[in-house]
């Protein structure tokens, strides 16, 4: 899509280069043609196009500048949603491993004395000065 994009750019580039060949040369036969005083006229003209032009080429890149920023947030935002995607499949897995537990009697069974926990704590105890 971006080739067919850039393609599509670069021939209305060249058709408007080409237009732009053209209306200049007009402009110069027309100010050959035109007599002393209208020279003038025509000069101011065409510092008036040339000022025009440069404000068209600074749009051109500013949108350009734009339209990557956008392909940039857009595959940012694709991105992220694809990770929340993942994370709300991963929460849903592990909401029905949860629900397939029985923890009725995890209460009943647990024996504090044994457990891993009290294991550490009474290490911990015997290294401490």
């Amino acid at each position: 899509m971006l080739k067919e994009l850039d393609l599509a750019r670069r021939e209305a580039e060249v058709s408007s280069l080409a237009q732009a060949e053209q209306d200049e040369l007009a402009e110069l036969r027309e100010w050959l043609a035109a007599p002393e005083g209208a020279k003038d006229e025509h000069r101011r003209i065409a510092g008036l196009r040339a000022e025009v032009k440069e404000w068209q080429e600074t749009y051109k890149k500013e949108k350009a500048s734009w339209m990557r920023a956008i392909c940039e947030l857009t595959k940012q935002r694709d991105l992220q949603v694809s990770r929340a995607d993942l994370f709300a499949k991963q929460l849903g897995q592990w909401r029905d491993i949860f629900q397939e537990t029985d923890l009725t009697n995890l209460e009943q069974e647990w024996d504090p004395e044994s457990s891993f926990y009290a294991n550490e704590d009474a290490e911990r105890r015997e290294c401490q000065p």
